[in-house]
């Protein structure tokens, strides 16, 4: 969810799924005419390259058309005669519903009719259910379900095998049964599939069920319930079928009723006969006959050969299984040439080459008939990584993954699924598999060259999609199933990963967690702390929520920022008793904000609906259960099983108003930042589509809110104060109302593609018709994509759309990754320019205001512009400047802005002199906290002044010593035994100073420090660090500085025999940063076993740890305190005596913890997640 907590984004508000943008409520602006409707244009993301593509096809009668078929994503067609470049082709004909359930996606099978020009089929399905027979009478590009009964596998395999009594499946999973699974005798009509678990059959009306007086439709003609998985017609008796099974009824291959080779003679007869080759080996993937021989790749068992109809079969290659006892040999094609036949077989988990043992042999070669074989991916540096083929861009897939970096082509999880040679030309081959579609232009050479041929495959899952009005235009982020997170900065042309990663001592060091949430922390106006919540996608498990300030860096550049867990996991663990804490219920939608507390400082806000675990809030480190904490309480947001994968929740930053979307259960709404005991359901429909059930506030009017559900499109009026509502019921277009969004004075709704409605289409109407309509009113919804291919072939099933600033569309899909759209036609003409006064102004503040601007459509904001630069955007037409300097002259103008992003010429500008600052500040109170032989720690607080003190002046016996901004000093460079006086002077940015404070006298110590370092050598000798550290001067002296912004660091100092002492330093953060922890370590024996204390910024608290043996536990922990100021020193102090550990900031005492696992040891400098100064180090 985007949420803003200040009225300063303008970005017009879109649905995202698990995540909204939204703005804060604005003033009315007079409307003038209707937004125009606009066009777009959608193309695939470059989110492409991985996934799993089950099968590709050459079409035999028009060069350089290709057919994909992936395991999720459906079908997509090329028709370069250069390089493939694919579009999606999921495209139904008039009156058929192909493509309207996930499992027509799910491609097993495609088939080119050689004899009939654009002819082709497909098998589809999951498991052997939801999918069918198509075919497409145009090269591809639309298609029909001709019959349902035959059903296949295009998707992951389901493991039928029996288990023993621990669970533990005794056969291994079928990999999966795509590739030759139809077959067509075209000159006698017949066409012939080899089904999931239906049998073999046989049909002789060209596809279609029976109809009275048409064909016999489909018939089993024999093998019905073994597992089907290659079929071929023997070219020279098209009577003679041979087909290649599987059986999973019993452990061994001598039980098992079904696990060889079976030839089918008389097929086009009554009562075909069909007869188990005995000889033939076991589990053959796959089968092609070349010059009247069977070659079969025969997984585990190597390739092998029959040149006599199956009688016997004869071994040509067989890899080393005590090496590589994963391999499976799936694919395998080829031609007949001059020299005999010329052979292609490809892998799963490929073996490792023998003689370079870096290499694994995806795909192998023979150009005798089988007698010998050469690797064909041996050469390293022929394996390229250019998606686009010779001279085209880096696959971000191959580059910048782990799991791309072991399924390449070459590498040891590549699997080869289907392997096709171009009918054009003998020397291109075409593997597809686990990594996209690959492919060679010099196959017979002796080290081809391999390119991936996967741009615009777009074969993924993604749950959620975000732009990001925070960074520059054309930033976005995603939620994926695969990846975790990635992210774009060029309108999703391409993409980068930055995942999740975990301990790492763990392979590979990335947790495999679906993003099922994304949030920005809309309380900040640039780079917003990105917040992403995690689940298991099929499973209610892996529940967490992470943040990471810095998204936009490649997981292996080096500068990976690390996503930071929020911790919620193990809150649910501990309240729900969950043994493991990967197992915490997952989180189906995520919001994070920062509110004003009422003291001038921030709270920091996450909400995290979990299913069937209610609804939770953290508040400045802290989670708490705020829905459903108590079992029985059934009733509450989010208690129970969800039917979806999915919760939808939009939090408007200017109130202190939440809505979500359980959609199991309703809408429900906090009128208190989320706190517990504010929920609310307000609108009772449920909603148990995965594309539908959306929340949406009007982001001209936030008490209007939208809700998208399964039986209609509402709008609730009064949402923040209504108690219950059943909505406004709008005039709606036919269809499921899905994602949901406004931008530029309209409001677009997405539908899925369904049985009823087989279309997915984007209907757009003007936002101004939807707000005032009722329930009898009539409004007019356009259909943008109605023909635009691209949408239609991909937008079936969508989880959320968001639209950019900038006019882009961004579509998460479930089946095919992530659509683009770029919206034209649209609002161009700019607002007037308004007139800007200032009634007022003071010491350090102008209060602005305007008017007299207009639009077209409306104005939606102002640009504050201060000395001639950009200072703010503002929703309303006043603004007070603050944190201005007293006596000083500044210049003012605003431009107006509407939706589309239009800005009016500049306004007149305003000229201000704020008021002279003559008020001195009031005297502190000094105090010393601690002192030392040749130092002495000042502290002083009390003193303020009518605008702000800025520094202090410290004087020792009377003369001036220093000036500081910091409320703390230590004067160094005493002498031992000695009295000194001390006393301190306010003032102000104006000059004003405060009387003198109170007076200290101190006397030095007269015994030794055991250590002290002020760094004033310029050197840290003595010191071992582990990060980035060095010595750095700090305006005028010198200072230990731990750079390191997303890691931990540490340095050590001292003598081990070291017992019951202090040790304190001085620390400076440059800004605090999620994760955050800074402090001193004490009793130091080595990395894994010492005492720390810490300042948790995520927390707001104080903490004493205990690292024992590397495992760390908190001893103790204060309140939470106000947040050491940035910029400016502080002491942290921890004191060792005995068993009592005290902690101390400023000398003020925070926490006190008791422990006597440690007893001596060194001292050392803690900095996590921070760009920290340490100075004047002492122990005593």
């Amino acid at each position: 969810m985007k949420v803003l907590s200040r009225l300063t984004w303008t970005k017009t508000c879109s649905v995202l799924l698990s995540a909204c943008l939204v703005v804060a409520a604005v003033p009315f602006f007079p409307k003038a005419a209707a937004a125009a409707v606009p066009t777009v244009t959608f193309q695939p993301s470059g989110f492409d390259g991985g996934g799993f593509q089950s099968v590709v096809a050459a079409d035999p009668n028009h060069q350089g058309v290709l057919l994909d078929g992936a395991d999720v994503s459906g079908i997509f067609r090329s028709t370069s005669t250069t390089w493939p470049s694919w579009v999606p082709v999921n495209n139904h004909i008039s009156g058929n519903s192909a493509f309207t359930d996930t499992g027509h996606l799910k491609v097993a099978a495609i088939t080119f009719a050689p004899g009939t020009s654009n002819l082709v089929y497909a098998g589809v399905g999951s498991q052997g259910t939801r999918g069918g027979f198509m075919a497409s009478t145009d090269g591809g590009q639309t298609w029909a379900i001709r019959s349902t009964v035959p059903q296949f596998n295009g998707g992951n395999p389901k493991t039928e095998s029996p288990v023993d009594s621990g669970g533990t499946a005794i056969i291994p999973s079928y990999p999966r049964n795509t590739g030759n699974l139809i077959a067509l005798d075209e000159t006698n009509g017949y066409i012939y599939a080899a089904t999931y678990q239906g049998g073999l059959m046989r049909n002789h009306n060209n596809g279609y069920d029976a109809t009275a007086g048409n064909g016999t439709g489909w018939d089993t003609i024999g093998l019905s319930g073994a597992f089907l998985r290659s079929l071929v017609i023997d070219p020279s008796n098209s009577n003679t079928l041979y087909v290649s099974t599987y059986d999973t009824t019993a452990a061994t291959d001598s039980a098992r009723r079904f696990n060889k080779v079976y030839k089918i003679t008389n097929s086009r007869s009554a009562t075909p006969t069909v007869t188990v080759l005995s000889n033939s080996p076991n589990t053959v993937k796959e089968m092609v006959i070349i010059g009247g021989v069977i070659y079969a790749a025969a997984g585990a068992d190597g390739i092998y050969s029959s040149a006599d109809g199956g009688a016997t079969w004869n071994k040509l290659y067989q890899h080393n299984t005590t090496v590589n006892p994963t391999t499976r040999w799936m694919s395998i094609t080829g031609y007949t040439s001059t020299g005999g036949p010329v052979l292609f077989a490809g892998a799963w988990n490929p073996p490792k080459n023998t003689t370079v043992s870096t290499q694994y042999d995806g795909v192998i070669r023979s150009l005798d008939g089988g007698a010998t074989w050469t690797s064909m991916t041996q050469d390293d540096s022929q394996i390229k990584n250019l998606v686009d083929g010779p001279g085209g861009s880096d696959d971000w897939w191959l580059l910048h993954s782990d799991e791309g970096a072991h399924t390449r082509m070459g590498d040891d999880r590549y699997a080869s699924s289907y392997l096709v040679v171009d009918p054009y030309n003998a020397n291109t081959l075409y593997s597809s598999g686990k990594a996209g579609v690959w492919r060679t232009d010099n196959a017979t050479a002796a080290t081809p060259t391999w390119y991936p041929a996967s741009h615009k495959l777009n074969v993924s899952n993604d749950f959620t999609v975000i732009s990001d009005p925070t960074r520059a235009n054309g930033t976005v982020h995603i939620g994926n199933v695969d990846w975790n997170y990635l992210y774009s900065t060029d309108h999703m042309q391409t993409v980068n990963p930055n995942r999740l990663t975990s301990d790492t001592n763990v392979t590979p060091p990335y947790l495999q967690r679906n993003v099922t949430g994304l949030a920005l922390d809309s309380s900040m106006n640039t780079n917003a702390v990105v917040y992403i919540g995690t689940g298991d996608r099929n499973s209610n498990t892996g529940g967490e929520v992470y943040a990471n300030a810095n998204p936009l860096t490649l997981q292996d550049s080096g500068s990976n920022s690390p996503w930071v867990s929020e911790g919620l996991a193990a809150n649910v663990k501990t309240r729900f008793s969950i043994a493991n804490v990967t197992k915490a219920r997952r989180v189906m939608a995520v919001a994070a904000n920062q509110r004003d507390n009422g003291s001038g400082g921030k709270d920091k806000y996450v909400i995290a609906a979990v299913e069937n675990g209610g609804v939770w809030q953290e508040k400045n480190g802290t989670w708490s259960q705020v829905t459903y904490v108590v079992d029985a309480n059934t009733t509450d947001a989010m208690a129970g099983s969800q039917a979806t994968r999915l919760a939808s929740m939009i939090w408007n930053g200017g109130s202190s108003y939440v809505y979500l979307y359980d959609k199991d259960k309703g809408v429900f709404r906090s009128n208190s930042n989320g706190d517990a005991g504010s929920w609310q359901k307000i609108f009772i429909n449920t909603s148990v589509s995965d594309y539908s059930g959306h929340v949406l506030l009007d982001p001209s009017d936030s008490t209007k809110l939208y809700v998208s559900a399964d039986n209609g499109l509402y709008r609730i009026d009064s949402a923040e104060t209504v108690s219950s509502s059943a909505g406004v019921k709008l005039n709606f277009p036919s269809g499921v109302p899905g994602p949901i969004a406004f931008y530029n004075g309209n409001f677009f709704v997405a539908t899925p593609a369904s049985s009823t409605n087989p279309e997915p289409h984007l209907y757009v109407a003007s936002a101004s018709d939807v707000a005032a309509a009722t329930a009898s009113t009539s409004i007019t919804w356009t259909d943008i994509t109605a023909t635009d291919p691209v949408f239609r072939g991909m937008g079936q099933f969508l989880y959320n759309m968001d639209i950019s600033n900038d006019g882009y569309i961004y579509m998460a899909s479930d089946t095919d990754g992530l659509l683009v759209g770029q919206l034209s036609g649209g609002d161009t003409t700019a607002p007037t320019a308004p007139t800007v006064s200032s009634p007022s102004h003071g010491l350090t503040s102008v209060d602005l205001s305007w008017s007299g601007a207009t639009d077209n459509i409306g104005i939606t904001s102002y640009d504050l512009y201060k000395n001639g630069s950009f200072l703010t955007n503002v929703t309303g037409t006043t603004k007070t400047v603050s944190s201005l300097t007293p006596g000083t002259s500044y210049s003012f103008y605003v431009k107006a802005k509407d939706a589309a992003g239009n800005a009016s010429p500049a306004s007149n500008t305003v000229n201000v002199t704020t008021t002279v600052d003559t008020t001195a500040p009031t005297a502190p109170t000094l105090s010393s906290p601690s002192h030392a032989q040749t130092t002495v720690n000042l502290s002083w607080s009390g003193a303020t002044d009518n605008v702000g003190v800025t520094s202090y002046d410290v004087y020792k016996n009377g003369s001036f010593l220093t000036n500081t901004a910091s409320s703390s000093y230590i004067a160094t460079g005493l002498s031992s035994g000695t009295s000194y006086s001390f006393y301190v002077i306010a003032k102000d940015a104006s000059g004003n100073s405060s009387p003198s404070s109170n007076t200290v006298n101190v006397t030095t110590d007269t015994t030794s420090s055991l250590l002290t370092d002020d760094f004033e050598d310029g050197n840290a000798t003595g010191w071992t660090a582990t990060g980035t550290w060095s010595v750095v001067t700090d305006g005028s002296t010198q200072a230990y500085y731990a750079n390191n912004p997303s890691s931990a660091a540490r340095s050590v100092t001292g003598t081990s025999s070291w017992t019951n002492y202090a040790v304190q330093a001085q620390a400076k953060v440059s800004t605090w940063n999620t994760g955050g922890k800074v402090g001193v370590m004490g009793m130091y024996t080595d990395s894994s076993n010492y005492y720390y204390m810490v300042f948790e910024y995520n927390s707001g608290k104080v903490s004493i740890y205990k690292r024992s043996g590397g495992t760390e536990t908190a001893l103790a922990r204060s309140a939470v305190i106000t947040a050491p100021t940035t910029g400016v020193y502080h002491t942290y102090k921890l004191q060792v005596s005995g068993s009592t550990l005290n902690a101390y900031i400023d000398g003020t005492l925070q926490v006190t913890a008791t422990d006597s696992t440690f007893t001596w040891g060194t001292v050392g400098l803690y900095s996590t997640n921070e760009q920290t100064y340490f100075d004047n180090v002492q122990v005593q």
